[in-house]
């Protein structure tokens, strides 16, 4: 797979498969072709050959190109990368910097956009609930989560941040516990760019604290929350990210937001002995098996639409009644029958209901004062 992002003016900004001043002929190519159809009134989406498909994305002042073997989920894929992109920057500012100069190169204000984008073509490759419009929920006692959920909307609301509008916790990929205000809510694509963020920084983080501007798209692509990121436990535990709508020069992250983590992490520590080491072992060594007991059934994902979010339970890939908040897909073997599917289907969807407290997020968000 190879992905392609240049100006609408031809200027190459990033290549995943080499230097771009060394492409500079491909990129060429990529510009006069979605200029061409352009030119006669009509838009370039896709081209194919006898073993790739490429398709094209225009979204001004951009143009992004993605190549590959295979034809699925490819238009999702460029918009994620798009998002990317205005993730560092914001919409605005791209498309301020190009109205001021439209030969601008960009690739020095993209700083690490390597590595967000091939974070996000190893999430295509190996993370299916991507291509869901959800995420995962770190699969964890109730009464656990329950407890994180009131410490840290507790922690925030007493040290009076009413400038905090999200905190979440964050291990493996998977969103552990959020709180938020009330009007706030976070997509999961921008829930996706930042899980890229960390795992791009991941050494960084673990070794300091760190303040960055970070863009939202889906929540609003035209500004910049202000984004406290640091890991728990000296750089052992799950990632808290704590958003502030306050910019550098109202805030002071040692006494707000740094306080709070500290805080946070203090509360966790008073809690009785035995429950602290159960939770932290959850937290960094999560169980995250649910026992389906039918060999015939390979994977399933399963998305638990509730409240405001998007919620995915799947399994690792290995050898229905569904109401309008669900929807459930399976993997089954070769020689199963339509009955014995449906059998599966209704089995596996009992077993969640039993242990949808452990993997699904079901506290209500919205708790922060502001």
């Amino acid at each position: 797979m190879q992905v392609w992002i240049l100006s609408e003016y031809g200027k190459p900004i990033f290549s995943s498969c080499g230097c771009e001043n060394e492409l500079s002929d491909k990129f060429a190519l990529v510009h006069t072709l979605v200029k061409r159809y352009e030119a006669w009134g009509d838009d370039l989406l896709s081209l194919q050959t006898k073993s790739l498909f490429i398709r094209f994305c225009r979204r001004s002042p951009l143009i992004l190109c993605i190549i590959s073997k295979q034809p699925f989920n490819l238009s999702v894929q460029l918009d994620m990368v798009y998002d990317q992109v205005v993730s560092i920057l914001s919409k605005t500012r791209l498309e301020q910097i190009y109205a001021k100069k439209n030969n601008f190169d960009l690739r020095d204000w993209l700083t690490d956009i390597d590595k967000r984008v091939d974070a996000c073509m190893k999430g295509f490759n190996e993370d299916p609930v991507i291509f869901f419009s959800g995420f995962r929920i770190l699969p964890l006692a109730y009464t656990d989560r329950e407890f994180l959920h009131n410490t840290m909307a507790n922690e925030i609301n007493q040290t009076g941040a009413d400038h905090v509008v999200f905190g979440i916790l964050v291990a493996h990929r998977q969103l552990v516990v959020m709180v938020r205000q009330k009007n706030f809510n976070l997509n999961a694509t921008d829930f996706s760019i930042l899980i890229s963020f960390i795992e791009c920084h991941s050494f960084q983080i673990g070794q300091s604290e760190n303040f960055i501007p970070i863009c939202l798209p889906h929540y609003n692509p035209d500004g910049c929350f202000y984004a406290y990121i640091s890991y728990l436990w000296e750089g052992k535990g799950p990632c808290l990210i704590l958003f502030s709508n306050s910019g550098f020069k109202e805030l002071d992250p040692s006494y707000t937001l740094k306080n709070i983590r500290m805080r946070f992490e203090e509360k966790i520590n008073a809690w009785e002995k035995e429950k602290v080491i159960h939770l932290k072992n959850s937290l960094i060594h999560p169980d995250s098996t649910i026992k389906m007991e039918t060999g015939d059934l390979w994977h399933f994902v399963y998305k638990n639409m509730y409240m405001d979010s998007s919620q995915i339970c799947c399994s690792s890939p290995q050898k229905p009644w569904i109401t309008p908040e669900e929807i459930a897909t399976l993997n089954n073997g070769p020689l199963v029958t339509q009955k014995t599917a449906m059998i599966i289907a209704e089995k596996m969807l009992r077993i969640l209901r039993q242990d949808e407290k452990r993997v699904f997020f079901l506290i209500p968000p919205g708790v922060l004062n502001g």
